[in-house]
């Protein structure tokens, strides 16, 4: 029988000794656990969450209207990504401490479902779904700290939009 559990906060490292991303993840009672992402999955993850995002940065009129040029879309995702660092930066908070953490998860499949703007993120491994729900601003801090983490890793950078890449690039400057 799978048994489900939900992320309430997060914080995501990479684990250089195992090759993995790691999500060290609190519940709604404060139980932790940590789920160790292996590359592919990953990189499933960041074309899937990178597209939500990129297909809804432009205003909806536009998009509706097909009004919208790739070079547009581009700005559109370069000012929200801006953005989404900017709020990050505004507003710090708490990382999750690995020491709470009495469970672990290998997930071997993830799905994604989207609820308005909210993305819902299953990990599967074979007896646990751990499901993380996130808004859209979030994902985009998300991916934020995600492409910095893969810079550390030996993993292909092709997965990122230029977005992305453009986004961090500013900042080193």
């Amino acid at each position: 029988m799978m048994s489900n559990f939900v992320i309430n906060r997060f914080t995501t490292r990479y684990a250089p000794k195992i090759d993995r991303m790691v999500i060290m993840a609190e519940g709604p009672q404060g139980e932790g656990m940590i789920v160790r992402v292996h590359p592919d999955l990953m990189r499933q993850m960041v074309e899937k969450l990178c597209a939500w995002v990129e297909q809804t940065a432009a205003p909806v009129a536009a998009v509706k209207a097909k009004a919208v040029t790739s070079q547009q879309r581009q700005a559109y995702n370069d000012m929200a990504q801006s953005e989404a660092r900017v709020q990050k930066a505004e507003q710090p908070v708490e990382p999750v401490r690995p020491q709470l953490f009495s469970k672990h998860t290998e997930p071997t499949a993830l799905t994604m479902t989207i609820k308005g703007n909210t993305l819902v993120v299953y990990f599967k491994d074979s007896d646990l779904t751990t499901v993380l729900q996130i808004q859209k601003r979030a994902v985009r801090q998300w991916l934020d700290i995600l492409y910095r983490h893969w810079q550390s890793s030996q993993w292909s950078q092709e997965v990122w939009p230029g977005w992305i890449v453009q986004a961090e690039k500013s900042v080193a400057h």
